[in-house]
Parts: C-alpha cells; sequence; structure tokens
C-alpha cells in the first residue's frame, strides 16, 4: 500500500515549519511525531485527515499558517489536487483561534415575542461573538403594547422583566449582565427603582450607570445592557413580533 502523505510532500512541510521564526520547538517535535505516524502501513486518508484535523486544532495559529501556505503552493504547482485528504486538511479547515475570530464578528439579531416589540427601527437585542447588546427597554407590556401604569418600581419591574425575556431568547440571563445603563426621567424615583434593581441583581450586580433624562414614551424609566453569552447556542429563534396597535383611548 502506498504511503498516505508521499515523502517530498512530507518534507516540504517539516521544512516549512522549521524554517518559521517563532515556532516552538515543541511544536515541531509533535508535527514530526505527527508525520511519523502517517507513515506507518495501513493508515488511510481518511485517518490521516482526522489526525490532521486534529493537530490543527491544538497547534498556533502561525504555525498553521505556515503549513497551509506549503500547501496551498504545492496546489498551485499540481503536486496537490484540491479534492485531496490533504488540502482539506490543511486548507479546508479553519483553526481553532480563526473560527474564534470569526465567532467573534458573526452578528446576530435577537427577537423575542416574550418581550414589548419595538415601534421604532431598532432591534431588541444584536449578539456579536460572546457579546449581547440590549436596546433600551421601556415598561411595556409585550401583551398589550402599552406603557403598564404605576410607580416606578412597577415600571422598573416591567423593563427588567422585558430584559430577562430577551436575554434569555439569546441564550444568557440577567446573572451573565456586565453593564447596566439607567435612564430616570426623575431623580426622586432612584430609590424606588433601585430597589427592584436589587431583587433581579442581589449578588454580585453589574456595573451600572444611572442618567436623568427625558424619554420618548410616557415611561419613567427606560434601561439597556450589555451581558455575555452562554456557551450554547439558543435552541429556536422565535417569530419576529409584531407591534400591537396603541390603543386611542
Amino acid at each position: 500500500m502506498a504511503e498516505v502523505l508521499e515523502k517530498g510532500m512530507a518534507s516540504a512541510l517539516a521544512n516549512g515549519l522549521k524554517a518559521t521564526p517563532g515556532v516552538d520547538a515543541r511544536v515541531q517535535e509533535g508535527f514530526a511525531g505527527l508525520l511519523t505516524e502517517l507513515a506507518k502501513p495501513g493508515v488511510t486518508e481518511a485517518d490521516a485527515e482526522r489526525r490532521v484535523k486534529a493537530w490543527l486544532d491544538a497547534a498556533p495559529g502561525h504555525a498553521v499558517t505556515v503549513l497551509r501556505s506549503v500547501v496551498l503552493a504545492a496546489a498551485s504547482q499540481k503536486r496537490v489536487a484540491r479534492d485531496a485528504w490533504l488540502y482539506r486538511a490543511f486548507v479546508g479547515r479553519k483553526s481553532r483561534g480563526e473560527r474564534r475570530g470569526a465567532m467573534a464578528t458573526r452578528r446576530e439579531v435577537i427577537r423575542t415575542a416574550k418581550a414589548a416589540a419595538p415601534r421604532v427601527p431598532i432591534s431588541q437585542a444584536v449578539r456579536a461573538g460572546e457579546t449581547i447588546y440590549c436596546s433600551g427597554a421601556v415598561p411595556v407590556d409585550p401583551a398589550t403594547g402599552t406603557v403598564v401604569q404605576g410607580d416606578i418600581t412597577v415600571q422598573t419591574r416591567r423593563v427588567l422583566e422585558n430584559l430577562k425575556a430577551i436575554l434569555e431568547a439569546a441564550g444568557s440571563s440577567l446573572e451573565r449582565v456586565l453593564k447596566v445603563t439607567v435612564f430616570l426621567v426623575d431623580r426622586a424615583d432612584f430609590p424606588g427603582m433601585n430597589a427592584v434593581f436589587r431583587e433581579y441583581f442581589p449578588k454580585d450586580p453589574p456595573a451600572r450607570s444611572t442618567i436623568q433624562a427625558g424619554l420618548m414614551l410616557d415611561a419613567r424609566v427606560e434601561i439597556e445592557l450589555i451581558a455575555l453569552a452562554a456557551g450554547r447556542r439558543p435552541a429556536a429563534r422565535a417569530p419576529r413580533p409584531k407591534p400591537a396597535r396603541r390603543s386611542r383611548n
């Protein structure tokens, strides 16, 4: 049975890695060990592809880049076919670091019918990588589409329930909130808002700023926040909610 990796190609990969400044000796030894394993009789192309991908996942990014460039050069010289296992393993698969980088720049809009639907052109929240950015939430009941009536404690609780639902739709929770910004119409409402806030963040509360400001709706409080996403993705995305009609009464 022919060797799964041609000797000339194996030498080119090893020499390319050795000639690269900053590649740790242990990385080079590990790759040399991988090449030795691939040279053993009975190793199939599927085995070789699986082992190479596993090694690349654990390898530093600059080492992966060097090895990939060697394979790309060989492909341009027709020494490696683009449908070969070697090409798929080194070029067709991104390293762990590259995948993390791609995830960090991925943008996902979060929507849920369990929180009040926006009446203006904004998203309830946007997830970028492992961070969730929630738009300012106001005390609107998602069932009626109207501002809840009551004092600052009632309105603050409605706002935080809306934000809690949005975070849950994104696969996160209030426990993972990093930063909160609270906008109050009346400074006198600060103690009441703070009491409800303490209920929702009883331990290790997030960083917070509180600002007195005029609000667009007839509401006493608006809250926006930034949170960490949980490790898992949400199981399913809820259908986009339709804003409820505003009451004329």
